[in-house]
């Protein structure tokens, strides 16, 4: 997904191969706060709000979104755990 915004695409990278705690922008996506997301967005991440909530869905790992519990647990993952979990979507995610 080229659509994401540049802007965005180092901590959506970071917070899934690292656990890097993104933007409160990002972090809403990732609970599945999509309110609190359309409120905290800037106008490019709003307009481009769907194709980032497709990325999490389709493209990131199930167990780094969807609840604040999955997003906590992600960022208390130990290094291991994550490559473990993500080996198989660096190539998917090369772009970012």
């Amino acid at each position: 997904m080229k659509d994401i915004p540049e802007h965005l695409r180092g901590s959506i990278k970071r917070y899934v191969f690292e656990g890097l705690e993104p933007g409160h922008f990002l972090q809403a996506v990732a609970k599945n706060d999509l309110f609190s997301a359309v409120g905290r967005a800037d106008e490019i991440s709003l307009i481009y709000l769907s194709n980032i909530v497709k990325l999490f869905y389709n493209r990131l790992p199930s167990e780094c979104w969807g609840s604040k519990e999955k997003v906590k647990n992600w960022m208390l993952m130990s290094e291991l755990e994550r490559i473990n979990v993500t080996k198989h979507f660096k190539a998917d995610l090369a772009y970012l």
